[in-house]
């Protein structure tokens, strides 16, 4: 019996295209206003838990914004 075939990607296209053009552009701004607004948290820890689940609704369905 063959593996199960994965959900379709409802974004259109790879997941790793989407993630790397429409999320990683980001990451910048994200440390700064991270590093700005909160300096006591590890900005590190915060964006790699944001892209967790980014990637994971990224999978499921598309993001609006």
């Amino acid at each position: 019996m063959p593996p199960p075939t994965p959900p379709a990607n409802p974004l259109g296209q790879s997941v790793s295209k989407w993630f790397a053009e429409e999320v990683q552009p980001h990451e910048a701004a994200l440390r700064g206003y991270l590093r700005q607004q909160f300096p006591s948290v590890e900005a590190d820890d915060v964006i790699q838990e944001s892209y967790e689940k980014l990637w994971k609704v990224g999978t499921a369905r598309k993001i609006a914004y």
